[in-house]
């Protein structure tokens, strides 16, 4: 095909002399972009409103649970009835520090299984791997 050729094919063919709508695509984006702002506070408000009815539900189902109830008479009954009450406990261990409480006294272990363990180990000392000359 010669260069005249394509130019008569191309004559048929109406060209498009219009201006670009510069103004129009601006004015989409903008819009598009405070709906999908104000749409971030609609559904923010909205998750929060939600989370707040299910937060509320769960603490007033918490509140008034049975097991609850009965876990906070339990540690109630186990307060006021060991042999010395939690006022002088408190007292004491502010006086005496640990000491003043055999039963939660730190002690010394006899376990020697981390020890025999670490026996079984070989003693050689670790492979030098000699650095590459320059």
């Amino acid at each position: 095909m010669s260069d005249h050729e394509h130019d008569e094919d191309n004559a048929l063919l109406p060209g498009d002399d219009s201006p670009p709508r510069n103004n129009v695509i601006l004015i989409a984006g903008i819009a598009s972009l405070l709906c999908l702002v104000a749409l971030k506070f609609v559904f923010d408000s909205y998750h929060e409103g939600q989370r707040d009815i299910t937060l509320a539900e769960n603490l007033d189902s918490s509140v008034t649970s049975e097991l609850l109830a009965e876990y906070r008479e339990d540690v109630q009954n186990r307060l006021t009835s060991s042999d010395i009450p939690i006022d002088q406990a408190v007292a004491r261990l502010a006086e005496q520090g640990r000491r003043g409480f055999p039963q939660v006294l730190p002690f010394q272990s006899v376990d020697e299984g981390a020890r025999l363990g670490w026996s079984r180990h070989s003693p050689e000392p670790a492979p030098v791997i000699p650095e590459p000359e320059h």
